[in-house]
């Protein structure tokens, strides 16, 4: 009985655990990629402005 009883207690924590790691996981992953998006765009108008400069700088020469 006794080991039964450490039995569930021990699957209990395990799965809490693993619900509680797939959750910060999941969130983490979200907010990483929305970070990673936001921050792909802000490079992509950053590539855009210096293409920009390099174009008025071909055209000023």
């Amino acid at each position: 009985m006794k080991a039964d009883f450490e039995a569930s207690e021990f699957y209990q924590t395990v799965s809490i655990h693993s619900f509680i790691h797939s959750f910060t996981h999941k969130s983490f992953h979200s907010i990483f990629s929305s970070l990673f998006s936001c921050h792909h765009r802000g490079c992509e108008i950053v590539n855009s402005v210096l293409k920009i400069i390099s174009m008025a700088k071909k055209i000023a020469k």
